[in-house]
């Protein structure tokens, strides 16, 4: 495996605008052009080869110092970056006036330090940055000798952050609680994922037992809020407790909302909110929020690229899933061109899995050969960059689609080189093996009644996994149900989708409105007052 260069990383991860930037200003700046040159080589490059970088340099101090140009390279990119990100994001301007009071301290001038400090702290409290303030407020307790004369005036200001420290470590201890929560949940969602039995359920369960969880508070600091309507989000889904995943990603959006420093997590937030409902099976809710978030400005930059992303992609999933596969296979088609021009922080695997749900919308509205395009640019990839589900299922599914097409010819070469690539799993899924089996039995068959029998059996078999979490993750990404049934019965696959669909959405939405009404929502809800607007431009910064 190549060795990874973390400053090929840290270039590679930068924006084309943070790009245009750096350059402007270490040119400005008067930089030598061969730290530029070696910047433009790691850029162009599609993966680090210090033996190709060094062949390309034409600079003879580069190449015997690569090291050293490296480091100071990197350096420069973060000091650009870091600078950057002080005038342009809230969050973090309290930590630029503790470093402004630090080197104020070092001068000597401790009233301006003073000043400095009470400033971080009033915009630390603002937010809910507690632990922020208990720097400020401990610094300031080390100044107060240097700024005052009279003894008594001195230890009462001492005495009084004194005892405004031992009032917010309260909310302290509530700050570590949640973040302790949400950390052991995310590792349990890395490991576990979605739970296969009792006892992976249990060890979610004794998360929302804690006693921060069971007696919420000190939810009027922003920061707190987000940390307990993000366990509660996971939970909720993992439990099908729709409504309070509702609320949580809710809450989220109202924190981002109005409060400055969490604007950039309102991308995240809406695309929770939107995660929903997806899994409630709702295109209505879905498509109005699309239509918002599509809308809004997060101050003066529009939604980011990967978000405009994450809901093409989900807009043609829900569709498809809904069995409108024709409206999916549209919309495919009026995002494709922008869904192939891939914005740098969307990961390989979720490129993949956009390519999957195109290849789907074109399966169901009857386009077999464009979706063995899009099956073609997945199975391309290397193994290392996909979901394993999806880059095993492509070849599954590429069994399927040439059925459709009638090419019986290839399916002989198509079912070796299916079983090649399963077989250097460690496991096959009980949907993949019954797929390849019903494949190799179509060569035995003589007359159309003895294929509907082969459909028959093999829907049987199918029925007998109904209860198995795994092979139902599996069974998420292809409708195979309803496709055999479509074959037994005579009937469009399409039109058993949106049977499923319908079926599911109403079981969703009885338990839905059931816990709605057990915990229910205010009548007007953030998304609906706030989303259309423009967040205060007057907020100031916390950390997430």
């Amino acid at each position: 495996m190549q060795k990874r260069d973390h400053l090929f990383d840290l270039i590679h991860a930068m924006s084309k605008a943070e790009k245009r930037i750096f350059k402007l200003r270490t040119q400005r700046q008067g930089e030598k052009n061969k730290y530029i040159e070696l910047f433009d080589k790691l850029a162009a490059m599609d993966h680090y080869d210090e033996k190709t970088l060094l062949a390309g340099i034409g600079d003879s101090y580069i190449t015997r110092h690569l090291r050293q140009a490296k480091l100071y390279l990197r350096k420069s990119i973060l000091r650009v970056l870091s600078d950057m990100h002080i005038h342009t994001n809230k969050l973090y301007e309290t930590d630029m006036l503790l470093g402004e009071a630090a080197m104020l301290q070092h001068k000597m001038l401790y009233d301006q330090q003073y000043d400095a400090l009470l400033k971080a702290e009033r915009k630390a409290r603002d937010n809910g940055a507690v632990l922020d303030a208990m720097r400020s407020l401990t610094k300031q307790m080390s100044v107060m000798p240097f700024i005052y004369s009279d003894k008594d005036k001195i230890e009462q200001s001492i005495d009084q952050r004194y005892e405004d420290l031992r009032n917010i470590m309260g909310e302290v201890q509530a700050l570590i609680d949640y973040r302790w929560i949400q950390a052991r949940m995310s590792v349990m969602l890395d490991t576990v994922g979605t739970p296969r039995d009792a006892a992976d359920l249990d060890k979610y369960h004794d998360l929302m037992r804690h006693p921060r969880m069971q007696n919420p508070d000190h939810l009027d600091n922003p920061l707190c809020r987000v940390l307990h309507c993000d366990v509660t989000y996971n939970y909720s889904l993992i439990t099908k407790n729709w409504a309070a995943a509702e609320r949580a990603a809710r809450g989220q959006v109202e924190v981002a909302m109005t409060r400055q420093a969490f604007e950039h997590l309102l991308p995240r937030f809406l695309v929770r909110q939107s995660q929903v409902y997806m899994s409630l099976l709702d295109y209505v809710k879905f498509n109005e929020l699309k239509q918002r978030a599509f809308a809004i400005n997060s101050g003066a930059m529009p939604l980011p690229r990967d978000t405009r992303h994450l809901f093409n992609m989900f807009n043609v999933q829900l569709l498809s899933h809904c069995g409108r596969f024709d409206d999916a296979y549209e919309a495919c088609r009026t995002t494709a061109q922008e869904m192939l021009d891939v914005p740098p922080s969307i990961t390989r695997g979720m490129e993949i899995t956009a390519y999957y749900h195109f290849f789907y919308a074109c399966f169901g509205a009857g386009h077999f050969k464009e979706a063995l395009d899009w099956l073609r640019r997945i199975t391309e990839y290397p193994e290392q960059e996909m979901r394993t589900d999806i880059g095993c299922f492509a070849h599954i599914a590429k069994l399927i689609t040439h059925f459709e097409l009638g090419d019986m010819d290839a399916m002989d070469y198509i079912l070796r080189s299916c079983y090649r690539h399963l077989s250097r799993k460690k496991r096959i899924f009980f949907i993949e093996s019954l797929v390849m089996d019903f494949i190799s039995e179509l060569n035995y068959l003589t007359t159309p009644g003895n294929l509907t029998q082969l459909f028959r059996r093999y829907r049987e078999k199918l029925q007998t996994i109904r209860d198995n979490q795994t092979e139902n993750a599996i069974m998420g990404l292809f409708h195979l149900d309803c496709w055999l049934a479509s074959k037994i019965e005579k009937r469009p696959f399409p039109a058993l989708v949106r049977e499923m669909a319908g079926k599911r959405r109403a079981f969703h939405l009885m338990s839905y409105d059931r816990e709605t009404c057990v915990h229910p929502m205010p009548d007007k809800t953030p998304s609906d007052e706030t989303l259309n607007r423009e967040p205060a431009l007057n907020g100031s910064t916390a950390k997430s």
